[in-house]
């Protein structure tokens, strides 16, 4: 181990540690010890949050009746409880704080504005009324006289006395529901609909022509307010791991089968019948003593009350650098390639405290705009483990330092590598701390203010593409990748950390559903219509950048 990875892990230092390269191990696969049966754990395993639990596997389906088949990776999960002490969950009969919170907004409230009196702020009502809301993790301000003012959405506020309070852990009040769907067979018939889907048709079905197009409930589940009412239902059915298809919850297929009729259907409705044989797992498990009806959770509203908040007005805590970083590099052990001391021994909290002073000074506020900022500065700073640009393996000056302006000691410094003189001038001029000097120059490297600072600073002033701002407010991933990098290298990685940064941050502010974060085009950006696309389209730099593109993982 080297010397810096002792020192911080030291309870690993005794140990033997291989280089693990092919050519110099063998993988030897092991095979699996329950492949195709059963298996109940002895006992219980306790899964902490973050913890791996299941991996994707590959799932095949019948591609039509005249043959073929679709493939796909998968995984499948499921919550489910039959624990009786569910109503006292939801409605948090234990009194739990702590986690996300939420301010419950009754309709009709009178909604102020914030204006400026003689240099303090002023909260003044308006003609408006609210709208019943539930607002998640609002922020307050107090004005002189001390009362609390409540932000529900852009520039609009109530008293927070008119409020309730709650926590994640008040199911009830945040809107969960349960629905008792135990008697149903899972069979919707199309003669004899339920009331219930009836409503839920009629309201997808914007055209009214009573039929549902592909593009009419693709719409309504991207729509966030369905998607968050159907998300929060709590239903208890059937599972379809509970029976063989021999049991008389499964008649409905010979039911199907019949009112088909084609030919050859049989033999799908054989291969469903098969694929339900060997997946069926709950009766079997008889020590799990599982009843055929459970209650069912959507498993991704449990990670959304487990953090996934807007960042609008908000503080960028540790989770959101973990999840920016995800195993490319390690939050216990930022910058720890720099030369400088200073630099390598800052804590996570020491960064993220001069980052969000840098962002609330420079007015860098949305979520888009962080999470832009945060995945073009890990590309900068290899995944901030560095705030200067590398130089050769050999410890010699790269070639082509020697093209920015002023020479090879104008390279790039900060945590969005600043480069070229006229550059460091400008945003030495912004703080006060011209003429220029080697030593002035290099604190945006050794010094974690400036390397925080001019990075913030160059998003919104330093730019010769001007306020990235701008088009963060848009999405437009590729303007805000040239305007930073001055090209597009590595602009793959940079749009797998925004793709990360998205799946962590739910902003209430923007439908991050209609927007994408992946498969980015040139013709869909501002940049179409630049003299730089107009020289350059035709050129191998936005050639490989769509390859690039293309090649983006999940």
């Amino acid at each position: 181990m080297t010397e810096s990875a002792e020192k911080n892990f030291p309870a690993y230092s005794h140990l033997p540690w291989v280089c693990v390269e092919d050519k110099y191990i063998e993988a030897k696969t092991l095979p699996p010890s329950h492949l195709g049966e059963l298996y109940v754990l002895p006992s219980p395993v306790a899964i902490a949050a973050g913890e791996t639990i299941g991996y994707l596997g590959l799932v095949e389906t019948p591609g039509s009746l005249i043959g073929g088949k679709k493939s796909k990776h998968q995984v499948h999960l499921e919550v489910f409880t039959q624990d009786p002490r569910l109503d006292n969950v939801l409605a948090n009969k234990a009194g739990t704080k702590g986690g996300a919170t939420y301010a419950k907004v009754p309709a009709e409230l009178v909604l102020y504005e914030k204006k400026k009196q003689d240099g303090k702020d002023l909260w003044v009502a308006t003609g408006d009324k609210s709208l019943e809301a539930l607002v998640e993790s609002p922020t307050f301000e107090k004005d002189a006289t001390k009362q609390e003012w409540v932000s529900i959405s852009s520039g609009k506020y109530v008293k927070k006395e008119q409020v309730e309070l709650l926590s994640q852990h008040d199911w009830l009040k945040i809107g969960f529901k349960k629905v008792d769907g135990s008697g149903s067979d899972g069979y919707l018939d199309p003669d004899a609909p339920p009331t219930f889907f009836t409503e839920l048709v009629n309201s997808f079905d914007t055209d009214k022509s009573g039929e549902l197009s592909s593009e009419e409930i693709q719409a309504a589940l991207q729509n966030s307010s369905n998607a968050e009412q159907l998300h929060k239902l709590i239903v208890k059915h059937s599972s379809e791991w509970y029976e063989k298809s021999s049991a008389s919850s499964y008649l409905w297929l010979e039911k199907l089968m019949a009112k088909i009729g084609l030919p050859d259907f049989d033999l799908l409705v054989d291969h469903e019948k098969q694929r339900i044989d060997k997946l069926e797992w709950m009766q079997s498990a008889a020590k799990l003593k599982l009843d055929k009806a459970v209650w069912h959770i959507q498993p991704l509203t449990l990670s959304r009350l487990n953090g996934n908040q807007c960042l609008c007005g908000r503080d960028i805590e540790l989770k959101h650098l973990e999840s920016a970083i995800e195993g490319k590099a390690s939050v216990e052990n930022l910058f720890s390639r720099s030369s400088y001391a200073d630099i390598t021994s800052i804590s996570a909290d020491i960064f993220l405290k001069e980052l969000n002073a840098a962002m609330n000074f420079y007015g860098v506020s949305t979520c888009l705009d962080k999470m832009h900022f945060l995945a073009q500065c890990l590309v900068e700073t290899d995944f901030f483990r560095t705030t200067e640009e590398y130089k050769n393996k050999d410890g010699t000056t790269p070639s082509k330092w020697d093209e920015y302006g002023g020479g090879s000691f104008y390279h790039g410094r900060g945590l969005i590598q600043i480069t070229h003189k006229k550059n460091y001038e400008k945003y030495l001029a912004s703080i006060d701390l011209l003429p220029i000097d080697s030593d002035k120059v290099e604190m945006l490297a050794s010094k974690i203010h400036h390397a925080v600072y001019s990075a913030v600073w160059y998003w919104v002033s330093g730019s010769a593409w001007g306020d990235i701002r701008g088009f963060t407010k848009n999405n437009d991933f590729l303007k805000v990748t040239i305007a930073v990098n001055g090209g597009f290298n590595h602009v793959k990685e940079r749009n797998e950390s925004l793709l990360r940064l998205s799946k962590s941050i739910d902003c209430r502010n923007v439908d991050f559903s209609k927007l994408k974060f992946k498969k980015f085009e040139f013709s869909e950006s501002a940049l179409k219509d630049s003299k730089w696309y107009s020289a350059y389209k035709d050129g191998s730099m936005v050639r490989k950048a769509n390859q690039d593109l293309e090649s983006v993982n999940e």
